[in-house]
């Protein structure tokens, strides 16, 4: 089977090496599509940085199985990589949708190969940190990360993705479909805001600050969970679905995902119902009675209440607000 990859620092060379093998490229400033047997491949290079801090983020449609291997050989440079509706597997592990782990962090030197299987879709974001940047990232943490980073054998860090981290993908993945001014900037911010986030969890669990009495097992049933209230925000499933296919009682289930996810999974529908029509109203040009109808509120002015209550503001006069600047 034929493989694909990086073998030097993200660059366009390395990018258009890589599209050229799939099909015709399309480019447009920093958003470089191809289409081809194996797929559809979308990537965007965020790299304003320079050498402190390289992105890509990728959209990925496969029709065949896919192998890409990532070998960046430059000594002080990190892998931080991280999957939203998707499922990975790195050979030891599976990341992303219904599972618990969501990104891996890598140092350089090795080989990073992930599989997916054709019909699958590949969406995340890739970050290729330095150590300087990453010093700067952690300021008085920094002992702590030094103490993991400063292996000089191959290590991978495997994380969980908290609600933050998931409405930052969100976030970005909208910011692609826009022209507008300000595009660049903002998604920069959100990926520095992504990263911040990764490291604040790894913090936390190294430290014990965050804590779990909950079995991996249970806690593996939690992910599939959420990966299945995501699914459908318009009609997600029951408790008592859930109760049912997972085969664990309603309390249980209910206790088990406040502690995850902080909330119980009517309160965690609910807010992801907010914060995806907030992109809506902010980032496209729907009205607001198709916003609720997408989303599964009662009727337009049930959304417009909820919003408010969430935001502060109505829908429609923080749209027109946000035009003004």
């Amino acid at each position: 089977m034929k493989r694909y990859g990086f073998d030097d620092r993200i660059s366009d060379f390395q990018i258009m090496r890589l599209l050229n093998q799939i099909g015709d490229v399309k480019v447009d400033w920093n958003h470089y599509c191809a289409k081809g047997d194996l797929g559809e491949f979308n990537l965007w290079l965020y790299s304003e940085l320079g050498e402190l801090l390289q992105t890509l983020i990728f959209d990925i449609k496969l029709e065949q199985e896919y192998i890409f291997e990532d070998h960046q050989k430059e000594q002080n440079l990190y892998i931080l990589e991280f999957f939203i509706d998707s499922e990975i597997d790195y050979g030891d592990n599976i990341v992303g949708a219904g599972h618990t782990m969501g990104a891996a962090l890598f140092n350089s030197g090795q080989i990073i190969k992930t599989r997916a299987n054709a019909g699958e879709n590949l969406k995340g974001v890739t970050c290729y940190i330095s150590g300087d940047f990453m010093k700067k990232t952690a300021k008085g943490n920094w002992d702590l990360f030094q103490s993991v980073i400063s292996d000089s054998g191959h290590w991978v860090v495997f994380e969980s993705l908290n609600l933050e981290m998931e409405q930052c993908l969100k976030d970005i993945f909208a910011l692609q479909n826009l022209s507008a001014s300000g595009k660049n900037g903002f998604t920069l911010a959100k990926i520095i805001e992504l990263i911040s986030h990764f490291f604040v969890k790894f913090y936390n669990r190294k430290t014990g600050l965050s804590v779990s009495n909950i079995s991996e097992e249970d806690k593996e049933i939690m992910f599939s969970i959420k990966n299945d209230l995501l699914r459908d925000l318009t009609v997600p499933p029951t408790i008592k679905d859930l109760s049912r296919k997972y085969g664990i009682n309603d309390v249980k289930l209910r206790a088990s995902f406040i502690s995850i996810f902080g909330s119980s999974p009517h309160q965690f529908v609910m807010k992801e119902r907010l914060q995806e029509a907030r992109r809506m109203v902010n980032l496209t040009n729907l009205n607001m009675t198709e916003i609720s109808d997408m989303l599964g509120f009662t009727d337009s002015s049930h959304f417009a209440k909820q919003y408010r209550k969430e935001y502060g503001i109505a829908p429609l006069k923080e749209r027109k607000r946000k035009k003004l600047f």
